[in-house]
C-alpha cells in the first residue's frame, strides 16, 4: 500500500502499528471472512465484496498490485513463504 512502512516479522512483512488504522478504514466492509472445512482444518478465508478502487493509487502501483496479486494467487498460506522469505528476506535486519 501506498505511504505506509512495513516491519519485519516471523510470518512476513506487516504495517508498522499505525498502519493498521488506515488499512481497517480502507477495507472496512470490502472483506468478507468465512471459515470452511478443510481436510482435518477450519480454514479462515477472506473474500473480497467489491472490486478495489485502484484510483487511489498511481497507475505503477496499480500494475504492480495487480502483478503481485498474479503471482501469489496460486500460492496456499504455507506455500508463500516459499516466495517470499528468499535471502533478501533472511538477511534484512529485523
Amino acid at each position: 500500500m501506498n505511504d505506509i512502512n512495513y516491519v519485519r516479522h516471523d510470518l512476513g512483512p506487516v504495517p508498522k502499528t499505525e498502519a493498521y488504522k488506515i488499512i481497517y478504514e480502507a477495507e472496512f466492509g470490502k472483506v468478507k471472512a468465512q471459515q470452511q472445512k478443510n481436510g482435518a482444518y477450519i480454514q479462515n478465508s477472506h473474500y473480497a465484496t467489491s472490486e478495489p478502487d485502484y484510483s487511489i493509487s498511481s497507475p505503477e502501483a496499480t500494475d504492480i498490485i495487480k502483478e503481485v496479486t498474479e503471482m501469489v494467487q496460486p500460492f496456499s498460506v504455507t506455500k508463500l513463504p516459499d516466495l517470499t522469505h528468499n535471502e533478501i528476506w533472511t538477511n534484512t535486519k529485523s
